[in-house]
């Protein structure tokens, strides 16, 4: 009796495993695919960022990143996402490429200042840079060779959040 209550159980739990790992597999797919569509999402946004780097154009970058989405989406998984959809992960993909930029932003935006004289033969190695002390006051090296970031702020230069396209177009292009 004993032996027959345990097949039986045997045969419950056999047949339950498949349904289990199907309806995991099936929320496993979907998770997936979500976290597949968070990075295209982030990809169309900065497509049409690329596409159209004049600020103003909010809703035509929008149509341009809903496109690249919906396409791709139908493209990898032959889902069509719905128009709420689209937005969501549009919205959140924004929303996570401009907290990055906010960490960038509070960075000083300066120059490479480069050394185009060779040191003198009685200057030490160590002489080349300002003790820690100095460099915490913002000192300038004896050579004006480099320059701390609270020099460079305290000089009035822009921070790299506040700058537009075309002055770290011309930053860039000053090195």
């Amino acid at each position: 009796m004993l032996h027959i209550i345990i097949q039986a159980v045997y045969a419950i739990i056999l047949a339950a495993i498949p349904a289990v790992l199907g309806y995991a597999g099936k929320y496993a797919k979907k998770f997936v695919q979500s976290k597949h569509l968070e990075g295209i999402a982030i990809r169309a946004v900065k497509y049409a960022e690329q596409l159209m780097p004049e600020p103003g154009q909010g809703g035509e970058k929008y149509r341009a990143a809903s496109q690249y989405l919906a396409k791709k989406a139908y493209q990898l998984f032959k889902i069509n996402l719905d128009p709420d959809d689209i937005q969501a992960l549009i919205e959140a993909a924004v929303n996570d490429l401009n907290q990055e930029l906010a960490t960038f932003a509070d960075a000083p935006a300066k120059e490479a200042v480069e050394d185009d004289e060779p040191a003198e033969e009685g200057e030490a190695v160590g002489e080349e840079t300002a003790s820690t002390d100095e460099q915490v006051l913002g000192a300038v090296d004896a050579n004006n060779i480099s320059v701390t970031a609270e020099n460079v702020v305290a000089q009035g230069a822009k921070k790299v959040g506040d700058m537009t396209l075309e002055e770290l177009r011309a930053a860039l292009a000053n090195k």
